[in-house]
């Protein structure tokens, strides 16, 4: 599994900020691999519905489908982490 370490004013929803951060890596990681077209068709689905057992469909670069669950937490002072599964 990944792990993503942030710091800073999560103030908010650690949540929906760890899936946010998830969102965004997998649209960049694809874009940067040069697969805009596969990046402009990640979606965070845990936004609509929580049924499917996964928050974020990516693709890998060949396109085949990767379904990230991702687990947020907080950590000692300001830093969250995140790990990814998929």
């Amino acid at each position: 599994a990944d792990v993503i370490r942030e710091t800073g004013g999560f103030g908010g929803d650690i949540l929906l900020n760890g899936e946010k951060a998830v969102f965004e890596y997998e649209k960049k990681r694809l874009i940067e691999a040069g697969h805009k077209d596969i990046a402009d068709r990640v979606e965070w689905v845990s936004l609509e519905t929580d049924s499917l057992g996964y928050d974020i469909k990516s693709f890998k670069e060949d396109a085949t489908e990767r379904h990230i669950e991702v687990k947020t937490n907080t950590g000692a002072g300001e830093t969250v982490s995140f790990y990814i599964s998929a």
